[in-house]
């Protein structure tokens, strides 16, 4: 991830590692990565739901499900 604008928190990275599409909270098939442009004020204003704290290498997070989420691009790559 790095910053488009540090001033207004707006971000820019793509996801990678694998892409999953989920159905009734169970992984059903891979998906291309994408590129995301994200204002990080605006994602924390429209979370939905958090999980409940999982531990992902050093860190120790939530998942987040928010309203909306500003993907730009795929790649070619799944």
């Amino acid at each position: 991830v790095r910053y488009i604008n540090p001033k207004t928190l707006e971000v820019t990275g793509m996801t990678r590692d694998g892409t999953f599409w989920i159905e009734e909270g169970q992984i059903a098939y891979p998906i291309k990565n994408l590129r995301f442009n994200q204002s990080l004020p605006e994602m924390l204003r429209d979370v939905e739901a958090l999980s409940s704290v999982q531990r992902f290498g050093s860190s120790v997070v939530p998942g987040v499900r928010v309203k909306g989420f500003n993907f730009s691009s795929v790649t070619d790559s799944v």
